[in-house]
């Protein structure tokens, strides 16, 4: 991406923003606005929200539903607010706490140009020209593997055969966040394409200098405490800190540092700094506190919070066939993380019908993850999915669906739900596991298992430490969150967010990526042992199938008029019904269900039938020249003259016969009118 392929306005429009950016390439055109409070809320945190949105009208479409206008966020919407927030949220000074809303809409899109990449890039233009303390330009690019080449920014209908999809965010020094997929490409191909990618992202940024604004940054004011408390604080709690730090049970641990905080506020109010600071900055100071001795010891006594070592892995515990009536169920429990992962077979029916600005998707696999507030000892009440919950059911979701078969192999939608019923860190990555393991129990074809780890990093200066499986607090405290979940033979999604300002060299990826791959195939060993292969049957009570091909003219003749005859047969056997205008048409049905009999009369129904063939019948009526005789499971029926009847009962049949009778007869001739002449000699 160039700046002669871009069109870029930061001062025409939205000029009661703090910051703007119109940001076009070819035909798709994003417009980002950065707002900020007057006040600074004092939280210790940054209150940013993105929210980015995709008009209909940007396609030349208006948008489905009874309102006929766009509603809440779309998953897809809601994915691409958090790519954008996890790209500049490290980006921001650590004092800066304004209320912040970073704003991007979609006005235009093309099939050539990806909006993703556009609204990070305008959200960083529109930070970087306005009053907001912003420590960028942020750069973003797509990589992706083509036809075995590596190529930066390719159009939309070209990443649909990417066997490797990537966007990378990042300043000129460092990557910040990497999401994407990938067909179990091996580690060195993700290296090169994150290091391609890094050189794209400085063009990027360059482009953006460009266009710094004259505006003055707010000022930030930076309390300090006087070293002399600071010092004697740090003293005062270390005991306490240390012991808290030691502790490996979390809930345990999380008391211990709650009573270890209490206990330096009160410190803190006994002095005469409670009238110059506040109660809120004391706890800032211990929570920097906290970071520096867990950091420290991670790096030079290689021991973390729990114990372990750092390459170690949390005891592991599996169990499938859970749940009785479900169709495949799963526990997952690595340390004090545990999912229950349940899969449901269904229709094609039931697939997800999505309706995106730039086109419609029909989704025949979903993941959806839910975490309560139970799961980390909280009051939570339940309301719809959250942006985390959605982020890391469509991680697992990619990281699972590299392996999973064709349709066409396996005719069925799957869903998978991950419950989240105890976390301490990587419970997404639970859900890989835990999600691998039921698909199997639930018989979906599936070649191989795919597991997820989650890799950390402590860092200051060039000494480092690289940390596998890492814990919540680990994450918290550390420069790295860093999903990665794969095969044994490659990656198939990763997720990366980096909190360093200086660079993160590829030696150090390469290492993690090393480390996470060992990691990743002791967790297949132990999941190979609960089990190996796919269940060879499905359960009993998920939907059974049968396949049938009819010649496409015929399909009328299945539906009927108004649908009449198609739901007759869904009502009589029980069954539901796929149509494919090929003419290929899928059949399932239940234990419950007549699903045979519902086959053989789509058969008879709309089947060829074949002359000589040998069929049963039921007699319908009975007449001076022969039998008219109704084939079953068939709507069609023919007549058995008297010249076709057996010698020895021809003149007598009336008395032989009665209407009701079941008889066997051959299909001697049918007709241009499709009208069947039958026969009963010689059968």
């Amino acid at each position: 991406m160039t700046s002669d392929e871009l069109k870029i306005d930061v001062r025409g429009y939205c000029r009661q923003a703090s910051g703007s950016c119109f940001l076009q390439k070819g035909g798709t055109v994003v417009l980002a606005t950065a707002v900020r409070s007057d006040v600074s809320r004092s939280l210790g945190f940054l209150p940013l929200t993105v929210d980015y949105l995709e008009k209909s009208y940007a396609a030349g479409k208006i948008p489905g539903g009874f309102f006929r206008r766009e509603g809440r966020l779309t998953e897809r919407e809601t994915l691409v607010s958090r790519i954008i927030d996890r790209s500049l949220r490290p980006i921001f000074p650590k004092e800066y706490d304004y209320d912040t809303q970073i704003t991007v809409t979609v006005l235009s899109i093309d099939e050539a140009s990806d909006p993703d990449v556009l609204a990070v890039n305008a959200s960083s233009l529109a930070l970087v020209q306005s009053d907001i303390p912003f420590e960028g330009p942020v750069g973003c690019v797509r990589i992706c593997k083509i036809n075995g080449n590596l190529v930066v920014n390719p159009p939309l209908t070209d990443q649909r055969k990417a066997t490797l999809n990537f966007i990378v965010s990042g300043t000129q020094n460092s990557l910040c966040m990497v999401e994407g997929e990938a067909l179990e490409e091996p580690e060195e191909v993700v290296i090169m394409a994150l290091q391609k990618a890094q050189k794209e992202i400085i063009k990027m940024c360059e482009i953006q200098k460009n266009y710094v604004s004259a505006k003055d940054k707010i000022y930030l004011e930076k309390k300090s405490f006087p070293e002399t408390f600071v010092n004697d604080a740090y003293s005062y709690i270390l005991d306490d800190i240390t012991e808290a730090l030691q502790t490996s049970e979390k809930l345990e641990r999380k008391n211990k540092i709650k009573v270890a905080q209490e206990k330096l506020v009160n410190y803190f109010l006994q002095t005469s700094l409670a009238e110059e600071f506040t109660i809120n900055d004391v706890e800032v100071l211990y929570h920097e506190f906290l970071k520096k001795l867990a950091r420290d010891t991670i790096l030079h006594q290689k021991k973390r919070i729990d114990g372990r070592s750092l390459d170690d892995i949390r005891p592991l515990e599996f169990q499938i066939g859970l749940l009785p009536r479900t169709h495949g169920s799963a526990m997952f429990r690595r340390g004090e993380t545990q999912a229950i992962v349940v899969t449901t077979l269904g229709t094609f029916a039931e697939a997800q019908k999505l309706d995106y600005a730039f086109g419609d998707e029909v989704k025949t696999f979903m993941l959806h993850y839910n975490f309560p507030g139970f799961a980390v000892g909280e009051v939570r009440p339940f309301r719809a999915p959250s942006r985390r919950e959605i982020g890391h059911g469509f991680l697992a979701e990619r990281a699972l669906k590299a392996v999973l078969p064709t349709t066409d192999d396996f005719p069925y939608v799957i869903r998978v739900v991950s419950e989240i019923i105890e976390s301490n860190g990587s419970s997404s990555m639970a859900t890989v596991c835990g999600g691998s393991l039921s698909l199997m129990d639930a018989g979906v074809p599936i070649n191989k298992h795919v597991a997820g780890i989650a890799m950390g990093l402590i860092m200051e200066g060039k000494e480092y430490s690289i940390l596998t499986d890492i814990l919540g607090d680990e994450d918290h405290l550390g420069d790295m969150d860093f999903k990665v979940c794969g095969t044994r033979d490659g990656i198939t999604a990763l997720q990366m967010d980096i909190k360093l300002s200086q660079g993160l060299d590829a030696d150090v990826l390469q290492q993690a990526l090393e480390k996470a791959k060992r990691a990743r195939n002791i967790i297949l060993d132990k999941m190979e042992e609960t089990i190996k292969a796919p269940r060879e049957k499905i359960s009993e009570y998920a939907p059974q199938f049968r396949l049938l091909k009819i010649k496409p003219e015929k399909i009328k003749d299945l539906i009927g008029p108004g649908g009449k005859t198609i739901k007759s047969i869904i009502d009589t056997f029980q069954v539901k019904i796929d149509v494919e205008q090929d003419g290929e048409i899928t059949v399932y049905g239940t234990q419950n269900s007549k699903l045979d009999q519902a086959v053989s009369f789509i058969e008879g129904l709309v089947g060829e039938i074949e002359i000589g063939s040998i069929m049963e019948g039921v007699v319908t009526k009975i007449t001076p020249f022969g039998l008219i005789v109704s084939l079953v499971n068939s709507p069609n029926q023919g007549l058995v003259h008297i010249s076709q009847l057996p010698s020895n009962i021809a003149g007598s049949f009336s008395r032989v016969f009665k209407e009701g009778d079941t008889v066997k007869v051959k299909v001697l001739e049918v007709d241009e009118r499709g009208r069947l002449r039958l026969g009963m000699k010689d059968i």
